[in-house]
């Protein structure tokens, strides 16, 4: 996350991210992103497939 919030659902769970968190997530499952605030947030998404396939990236949260 850049700046504000996002609350972002992958699949059965649900991650509300602040400036500074980033997240890994499987890229086979449904996902929404939702500003769950009136203030403006920025996030970046970066794409990268793994060559043992995606159930092999599990979903974390992290700060940087």
């Amino acid at each position: 996350m850049l700046e504000g919030e996002v609350e972002l659902a992958a699949g059965e769970e649900t991650h509300r991210l602040t400036a500074g968190d980033c997240l890994t997530m499987r890229p086979d499952l449904p996902t929404a992103f939702r500003n769950p605030t009136d203030r403006p947030a920025r996030h970046l998404v970066a794409l990268a497939r793994s060559a043992a396939g995606p159930s092999t990236i599990p979903s974390t949260v992290g700060r940087s």
